[in-house]
């Protein structure tokens, strides 16, 4: 492992998923170890925690991501959607008068 690889348990099993990409979806342990460069038993062993954390399949020898990582990323594509689509304070900032004069005149 080189000095800046990970060295946290998080680190090494988020190394891990950033292995997979969209055109690899499912990998074997040998391209693994070589994207993450970790070694035999500290790959074994965070793949072993990520497939019973259900955060990785494993299909036959090979490992993919899972619908439960497909799941929370849509979960944060609706959250990220939800907060882009919300105004900006100085927008609300700026319109609120307008809508105070609105509101009062609906009111009267």
């Amino acid at each position: 492992m080189s000095d800046d690889a990970p060295s946290g348990v998080l680190s090494k099993a988020l190394a891990v998923l950033q292995a997979f990409t969209v055109e690899d979806t499912t990998l074997g342990f040998t391209e693994l170890r070589r994207r993450t460069g970790f070694a035999k038993s500290t790959l074994h062993r965070v793949l072993g925690d990520l497939v019973a954390a259900r955060l990785l399949d494993r299909v036959q020898e090979r490992y993919r991501l899972s619908g439960l990582v497909f799941e929370l990323g849509m979960r944060a594509s609706v959250e990220r959607g939800l907060l882009d689509a919300a105004p900006t304070r100085a927008a609300v900032a700026h319109a609120l008068p307008a809508l105070l004069i609105v509101v009062s005149r609906s009111a009267g």
